[in-house]
């Protein structure tokens, strides 16, 4: 399972919403994490997906770098 999600990882990008910046940390039986301002949305860490580029298209860049 986890090589797939890493693989599957490699595909995407993830960035932070403006929302992330609002994240705290609430103690249920264990910590989670919830917005302020929005608790009824419950459990919840907003964060950008996108789709990487093709590894072709990052030219100069060191795929060493981009898998670790």
């Amino acid at each position: 399972m986890q090589v797939f999600l890493v693989g599957l990882s490699n595909h995407f990008e993830f960035e932070m919403t403006e929302d992330s910046s609002n994240i705290k940390r609430v103690p249920l039986f264990v910590m989670v994490t919830m917005v302020r301002g929005q608790e009824e949305k419950g459990v919840r860490v907003p964060l950008g997906v996108e789709l990487a580029p093709p590894e072709e298209d990052l030219e100069g860049e060191d795929n060493a770098t981009l898998c670790s």
